[in-house]
């Protein structure tokens, strides 16, 4: 038969390692939201960093539209800031580009837009 201290000690040491086991999955909660939170801000950072490289492409494109109307009075000054802007732009940039090329400059430097967008 068990002696009374004997049962004490027993369920004192059953609780403990109840709380023990408490503690883990607690832990183990804890662990798993941050993780969640963490992939979350990371998502979030992700959106933000589009967003921003987004405007970033446009507000270049829309430097280099500035910079070919400033030069458009000398050629071969056009040619070579062109020849930059299609280097530096994306793809689907360098597109709206072209149209914005032919549609203000087409009479004046057709030769030589069919030159760089050949080319470039």
């Amino acid at each position: 038969m068990w002696s009374p201290v004997r049962i004490f000690i027993t369920n004192l040491v059953n609780e403990r390692i109840k709380s023990a086991k408490r503690i883990a999955y607690d832990l183990e909660c804890y662990a798993f939201f941050y993780a969640f939170l963490k992939s979350e801000k990371q998502l979030n950072m992700q959106i933000y960093n589009k967003q921003v490289n987004q405007q970033r492409i446009h507000a270049q494109l829309n430097y280099v539209k500035t910079i070919l109307a400033k030069v458009s009075f000398d050629q071969s000054l056009f040619k070579k800031e062109l020849i930059k802007a299609i280097r530096v732009l994306l793809p689907h940039e360098v597109d709206k580009l072209k149209k914005w090329c032919y549609r203000h400059f087409g009479q004046n430097y057709a030769p030589v837009l069919d030159e760089c967008f050949t080319y470039g």
